[in-house]
């Protein structure tokens, strides 16, 4: 491709020497790669579905079959997962036993050749293995051939790339499997790995090579940082620094193959045309099992969990690493906090002495979550040094298929983005209007569960409304999108979190008035629905006025006259003590403090109730649909393989947003929520604390068995940490 465009008046004269030279490099990696040729590919390397020659070569595998044990659906399974990098799932079609939902073979396709150029990304793809298309492009063609002529040129396109596919047929037959394959420590790995210029960390071995002014403290070790960890430099990868590097990791695997495949294949294409029906890493079931062993178990996990080690972040990458190292920090940093509150409540029974020791509760606790924000924030910088997750070494960010270059620097563009944020503001609006009607209607009791089931449902509409305002700001760049959905996500649903404590705590003591013409019937208005306080004297009311009890008023629900007014939130539960001039003062709780407290006991119960349902939900789900394909299974010696499973948990609990299997977004913002309301309303019930921690260290439990045995493997990307 790149000769054909040196003749062209493309380039100008100093890029043209330049593009001459990754041609002559590009020319000597191809040959050492070893390509192979056409026709050196069988029939059944065509994934058509009409195939069976390799059944041999399959009963001779069966015969030295490994099996395995998932949790999940507690059965036995074989492990196909050796030599799997990447899987690719195609639908074997209608006609050749495959569901409702796949293409039908007798259906004709338009413009065949221009549909297949959207999906080969190559100008050249098109020479070869296309013969059965007219030359007339108008003319249709069925989808059989299609579907025959594209699935057998993505076969042709994967074994030139140097890797190493292999089909088997899935259990019930409606599927084919692809897994792709590279050797780790073969030429073709190597090779992409220079051209990609992919970094690795080095040896301990390569530190003693170093000169001492470089090779850290003490000489020919590597360099340690404040928590006693070795930080590792990281290099390009060359053929000279080979042994000089660490080995591929299993993300390092999965990272280039995706790559390659990204820059020949056109995934999102071959979704849509139907060729694929989903394509996703391959999960290793010895890594699984070393991971439950590890992280998973463990009774020191459920109170109080250390936080992943490497073996996290080898397997799923540094982004799912990071979430569950600050959530382990989090539930460590609750423990702290849990203690503390604890230990208050104790020592303190009195009214008086609470109410001091709440003073001194808050004060903590906003030193508390300075803490966890600073620490952290150290944390996140050790971790980018350790992983080497700088942006050199970070691999590049695709341009989004969605993406619309012609709308950048428009005003229909600057219109999109300022109506999504008008959409935002305009949602609070509409929650908090939504909020005061139903606050009118709910009794008492039933307030504070009015409240969060209102939360809960709003939560639920606005995440399936954020990705249509994220895909109006145009975003080129997936990290791009995933900041602008987790900005406009966080804005609403702090303000749904916390506006109705924020209503109670601060604007109900402006807002609320009981007035009448003397204070004695004032105060029986105001007590009729809370009762009288407990603890004080229903006939010297004269402790009221420090309750900003007034007589200024000249009307009240338009009716004229002199009232008295009681004002602001009514006192429930009063208690006498002497001051040291010896005069008798009363000190009250008011409804709000007990309407705030129960509206955070039941919100807080509820977010992790709810959280709970549905992660024991998508683990049933993930059962279900797994246990049915094993029931409609078409042949008696059919066996169930773990990637046959894994592609069912990427079919219903991918790691993506809105998905039962959970997304970055969504567990990530989860956790600032109720780190959210515990930095500022904890004080109001101390003891809440001891709740929350064991709930979240029980809850980190049931995310990381999710990850584990449940979601599908995510592609394993780099890290985004959040903004304090």
């Amino acid at each position: 491709q790149g000769l054909r465009h040196l003749g062209s008046r493309r380039f100008a004269p100093a890029q043209r020497v330049q593009v001459s030279r990754l041609v002559s490099r590009s020319m000597w990696c191809a040959k050492r790669l070893g390509r192979r040729t056409y026709t050196d590919v069988t029939e059944s390397e065509s994934l058509d579905g009409s195939s069976s020659s390799d059944s041999g070569e399959n009963s001779d595998e069966n015969a030295h079959a490994r099996t395995g044990y998932i949790r999940v659906i507690g059965e036995e399974v074989d492990l196909d997962d050796d030599n799997a990098v990447v899987v690719i799932v195609f639908s074997r079609g209608q006609g050749f036993g495959g569901n409702s939902k796949a293409v039908d073979p007798c259906d004709l396709v338009t413009c065949a050749r221009e549909q297949a150029s959207k999906i080969f990304l190559w100008d050249t793809a098109l020479d070869t293995g296309f013969e059965e298309f007219p030359e007339d492009d108008s003319t249709p063609v069925s989808q059989d051939v299609f579907q025959r002529a594209v699935r057998t040129k993505v076969v042709h396109t994967i074994l030139s790339m140097g890797l190493k596919p292999s089909s088997f047929e899935s259990i019930d037959g409606d599927e084919t499997y692809l897994k792709v394959g590279i050797a780790p420590d073969g030429h073709a790995l190597c090779h992409m790995a220079a051209c990609y210029r992919y970094h690795l960390p080095l040896t301990r071995e390569a530190y003693s090579f170093m000169d001492h002014r470089f090779a850290g403290h003490p000489p020919g070790k590597p360099p340690k940082n404040y928590e006693d960890e070795e930080v590792f430099a990281y290099h390009e990868y060359s053929k000279r620094m080979h042994g000089q590097l660490q080995p591929f990791r299993d993300v390092d695997l999965i990272r280039i193959v995706m790559r390659v495949l990204g820059e020949h294949l056109n995934f999102r294409e071959l979704e849509q045309q139907k060729v694929i029906s989903r394509y996703f890493p391959a999960a290793k079931h010895e890594r699984i099992l070393e991971l439950h062993m590890k992280w998973v178990s463990g009774m020191g996990l459920l109170w109080c969990p250390e936080g992943p080690d490497d073996s996290v972040r080898d397997y799923f990458g540094e982004e799912v690493a990071f979430f569950f190292e600050y959530y382990a920090f989090y539930i460590r940093m609750l423990a702290l906090l849990a203690f503390v509150a604890v230990t208050g409540v104790v020592l303190n029974s009195k009214v008086l002495l609470s109410s001091y020791f709440k003073l001194v509760f808050a004060t903590f606790l906003s030193l508390w979550a300075m803490a966890i924000q600073v620490i952290f924030q150290r944390k996140t910088a050790r971790a980018r040094q350790r992983w080497g997750m700088d942006a050199a070494s970070s691999s590049a960010d695709p341009t989004l298929p969605d993406y619309r270059p012609e709308l950048e620097g428009t005003r229909r563009q600057a219109f999109q983005r300022f109506l999504s944020y008008g959409c935002v503001a305009g949602a609070c609006l509409f929650f908090s209007f939504i909020w005061g009607e139903i606050a009118l209607f709910c009794t008492k009791g039933t307030e504070a569960i009015a409240t969060s089931l209102l939360i809960r449902v709003c939560s639920i509409l606005w995440g399936n409304v954020v990705p249509l305002l994220a895909k109006m700001h145009n975003h080129r760049t997936q990290t791009r999108k995933t900041k602008s959905m987790t900005v406009q996500l966080a804005v609403f649903k702090l303000f749904l979190y916390l506006s109705p404590f924020l209503r109670t705590a601060f604007v109900a003591n402006w807002t609320q008035m009981t007035c009448a013409p003397n204070l004695h019937q004032a105060a029986e208005q105001a007590f009729n629905v809370t009762g009288w306080p407990t603890g004080a004297d229903p006939e010297h009311l004269d402790w009221l006025h420090d309750y900003r009890v007034s007589d200024w008023a000249t009307e009240y629900k338009g009716v004229p006259g002199s009232y008295v007014c009681i004002w602001g939130c009514v006192p429930q539960s009063c208690a006498t003590y002497k001051t040291k001039r010896n005069r008798t003062k009363v000190l009250c709780k008011t409804d709000c403090f007990y309407k705030l407290r129960k509206s955070l006991d039941t919100l807080y119960v509820s977010h992790v109730l709810f959280s709970m349902f549905f992660l024991m939900l998508a683990i049933g789900y993930a059962m279900l649909k797994a246990r049915q394909e094993i029931a409609s299974a078409t042949k008696d010696s059919s066996t169930y393989t773990f990637l046959q499973f894994q592609a069912k948990c990427d079919e219903v609990c991918r790691y993506q947003y809105l998905s039962w299997g959970g997304s970055y977004i969504e567990d990530f913002l989860e956790v600032v929520l109720g780190f959210a309301l515990m930095a500022c309303f904890g004080m109001v019930r101390p003891v809440i604390t001891v709740w929350v921690f064991l709930s979240q260290a029980i809850e980190y439990k049931l995310l990381a068995y999710r990850m584990t045995h449940v979601t599908a493997r995510p592609y394993p990307t780099g890290l985004v940490p959040w903004k304090a």
